[in-house]
């Protein structure tokens, strides 16, 4: 489903009712949750686990839209961990969503250097500040939902790809419906 040419490589199609582009090994798609489109998830047979996700950043993207998805869509995802500057912001996220306070950082490094402990992670910090993150995450085995641009230096993006080339988990690149 992935491709796993470089990052120059483009085609397009409609998958899964949402029009997906694939640049390389990442993917593109018009609707945020489309890592969990309603259709995919009835083609699976027997889809039994709940995924468990961390979220960093939890400002308007990582909290108002993936956030509102998990509470949405309860029986397929959980955040079970947070990462945010913001005190506010962060003790509002971890009240939605039930997250326990030693679960809750003020830093994104203080999770990601725990043992792994959730499926996924959602980077939804700054613009430039996605990287360092989403490489530490791949790092540690976890599956990457990354938001674009990823990246506008092509040298990071060559490590990130690096990166993910040698530990091989699914990736996506997912776009906010509401930020065109």
């Amino acid at each position: 489903m992935f491709g796993n040419g470089a990052l120059r490589y483009r085609t397009s199609g409609v998958r899964y009712g949402v029009k997906v582009e694939f640049y390389g090994g990442f993917v593109g798609a018009d609707v945020a949750p489309a890592l969990f489109n309603d259709r995919r998830q009835k083609r699976r047979k027997n889809m039994a686990k709940k995924v468990s996700a961390i979220l960093i950043g939890a400002g308007q993207r990582g909290a108002q839209v993936y956030g509102e998805y998990a509470l949405s869509h309860p029986k397929d995802i959980a955040f079970i961990a947070v990462a945010e500057p913001d005190d506010a912001r962060r003790a509002e996220f971890c009240l939605q969503h039930g997250i326990l306070t030693q679960n809750a950082e003020h830093d994104w490094h203080a999770l990601l250097e725990r043992p792994k402990f959730a499926d996924c992670v959602f980077v939804c910090t700054q613009d430039n500040q996605h990287i360092l993150p989403a490489i530490a995450a791949l790092e540690k085995g976890y599956h990457v939902v990354l938001e674009k641009p990823v990246s506008r230096d092509s040298e990071e993006l060559k490590r990130l790809l690096e990166t993910a080339r040698r530990t091989k988990p699914a990736q996506s690149l997912l776009k906010d419906p509401k930020n065109r």
